[in-house]
């Protein structure tokens, strides 16, 4: 298997178990580092993985965005981060949004909602980029506002017919 894609589908595995399991960092990390060793993963996937335990990625701007570095990274922060905001800010001042959001993933689904700070939450929530507003750079279709974000998510939660049936938020097929 490619390298980027056993990084991608490690990702969403390790989102997966840990939305499921509720289990803690050190345990996520070392059952990734499981994973890669069975498959057996390729060597610059492996120095990811096991690099993270003792230092971050050594240059994020130059290789921002690339799964090798996001991976890690949000490997690095999983395990040595004090919580979620330290995590993501640290990850953004090193440089990349993208980067930021696979860590933010990451540890979101480990340590959860909670531990998103409510201000975070709170502009998400109440942002619309409509043309015209103060601030607005770059207008988006109101379809593209994240206004609906954590309905959208508790909809991708849900694991019977039940919490489906109770949300408003309709599936696309």
């Amino acid at each position: 298997m490619a390298s980027w894609a056993f990084d991608r589908s490690a990702h969403a595995s390790a989102l997966a178990y840990a939305i499921r399991t509720g289990c803690e960092s050190q345990e996520l990390y070392e059952r990734i580092k499981t994973w890669a060793e069975n498959i057996p993963a390729e060597p610059t996937l492996m120095s990811a993985i096991n690099g993270a335990a003792t230092a971050p990625p050594a240059d994020y701007m130059h290789l921002q965005g690339w799964v090798l570095t996001a991976f890690r990274n949000a490997l690095w922060q999983l395990i040595h981060a004090e919580n979620f905001e330290e995590a993501v800010v640290d990850t953004v001042h090193r440089g990349g949004d993208t980067n930021a959001a696979i860590c933010g993933a990451l540890l979101g689904a480990v340590h959860g909602r909670e531990a998103v700070p409510e201000r975070w939450v709170d502009r998400l929530l109440n942002c619309r980029l409509q043309e015209g507003s103060p601030n607005v750079h770059q207008p988006r279709p109101e379809c593209y506002w994240p206004v609906d974000a954590l309905e959208l998510a508790e909809r991708l939660l849900c694991h019977d017919a039940s919490c489906r049936a109770t949300s408003s938020t309709p599936v696309v097929n």
